[in-house]
Order: structure tokens, then C-alpha cells, then sequence
């Protein structure tokens, strides 16, 4: 198996792409890309994501352990909300990137 080391121009333009609003059901949908710091498993990764999808207007999580992110799709995504789910979940948002 081969795997293509992706350079961090091509990284960050494909997450800029994917942060953009898509239209949904006459409501913009929104992507945020959250830092999370103090996953180590994943055991973390099922709490933080279970925490997150609790969050109003949350319609999708995916997380990345290695890359400590997670990315958020939904409606009217609030920013302090996500935050407080990851907190309650017990880890840190060093960063959000996305419009509010």
C-alpha cells in the first residue's frame, strides 16, 4: 500500500474548499474545522463526537486523531457552542476555522 504525502499548500486549499457555505434546503449550510487538543484514542474521538453532535444545528462530525481536528457541518453553527461540547467531552479548541 502506498500512501501520497500531501504538501501543505494543496492541505490547506482543499480545507479552505471544503469551509465554504453549501445550500441546503433554502438555509446555508456551514463547515467549521476545529483544533482539538488531548485526544490520544479513540475512545476520545467517539466522546468528543458524541458531545459535538448533541450541539444545535450539528449535522455531521468527523474527526481526525492524528491531524487533532474535526470537522463540522451544519446550520447556524455557533462557535462557543462547540467549544463547550468539546470541553465537556474533556479536551481543548486551540482553533476554529469557518464562518460564524
Amino acid at each position: 500500500m502506498f500512501f501520497k504525502k500531501k504538501n501543505k499548500a494543496t492541505e490547506a486549499a482543499t480545507e479552505s474548499s471544503q469551509l465554504n457555505a453549501v445550500p441546503s434546503e433554502g438555509k446555508p449550510k456551514m463547515r467549521k474545522l476545529l483544533t482539538i487538543e488531548g485526544m490520544s484514542c479513540g475512545h476520545c474521538v467517539m466522546r468528543a463526537e458524541s458531545e459535538l453532535r448533541e450541539v444545535a444545528g450539528v449535522e455531521d462530525v468527523s474527526i481526525e486523531l492524528v491531524k487533532k481536528s474535526a470537522m463540522i457541518t451544519g446550520v447556524n453553527l455557533n462557535d462557543v457552542a462547540l467549544r463547550a461540547a468539546v470541553e465537556r467531552a474533556g479536551y481543548t479548541v486551540s482553533r476554529i476555522i469557518g464562518s460564524n
